[in-house]
């Protein structure tokens, strides 16, 4: 089990959040024209995932619904939530699927060939149509959350990943440091993102998954990603 988060939910004096993340950003990144965008608010959940945490209730609710691989089972759903403090970007997937999630199938060499989360990030917020130097991609397999795996080349120390279990699905949370994401907090800030779930079909590909901002194979494709605009 990872180790707990403070709780500090906006206002002023919060441990992570609060009057510090109201400062802006020193050198904010243009937001892209056209871009699908969500506003993030400052707040640092409490504990492990759990959609439940009074910093998830007042974040906005994005569906996934671009189908990046294969065929989704009926009744399977995902959605996202971000939230942010001068410490970290944490990033909620709440997904529908009835079988929950598997730990038998924990791969953490390639978990996006099983029941995973993903997120892709821009620190430039840019609109490559490959991925460069300033974007990354974390990945964990929901069997085995405390490993998560980085592209090469790039760095996950201090991410924390936890699942849990819920009637109907699971809640899927990581909170990535700011030195991961390879940008500063502040507010004003936008940084390029796609969130996936990945569902477990035959362990040698991934064949079942969804995202906000990438349809088809455009997980490698910065500019057609969402962006994520950090607010008080």
């Amino acid at each position: 089990m990872a180790a707990a988060l403070l709780s500090a939910c906006g206002g002023a004096g919060g441990g992570g959040g609060g009057a510090t993340a109201a400062q802006a950003a020193a050198n904010p990144n243009a937001q892209r024209a056209g871009a699908a965008t969500v506003k993030i608010h400052d707040c640092t959940p409490k504990g492990a995932a759990n959609a439940a945490d009074a910093c998830w209730k007042g974040a906005t609710s994005t569906a996934m619904t671009n189908v990046m691989a294969g065929s989704l089972p009926s009744g399977f759903a995902a959605s996202f939530q971000a939230v942010w403090d001068m410490k970290n970007l944490y990033v909620l997937e709440t997904v529908k699927n009835a079988a929950g999630f598997s730990t038998s199938n924990a791969n953490p060499t390639t978990p996006w060939t099983t029941d995973a989360m993903e997120i892709y990030l821009s620190s430039d917020n840019g609109s490559d149509t490959g991925m460069a130097a300033n974007d990354t991609q974390l990945d964990i397999s929901l069997g085995q959350p405390g490993t998560v795996w980085v592209l090469p080349g790039h760095d996950a120390t201090g991410v924390v990943a936890t699942v849990k279990n819920v009637t109907g699905g699971y809640d899927a949370m990581m909170a990535i440091p700011w030195s991961a994401v390879g940008s500063t907090a502040g507010t004003g800030q936008a940084i390029g993102a796609d969130p996936a779930a990945d569902i477990y079909s035959d362990g040698t590909a991934q064949n079942q998954a969804l995202a906000w901002g990438t349809p088809g194979s455009g997980e490698q494709n910065p500019s057609i990603w969402g962006q994520l605009v950090l607010e008080k």
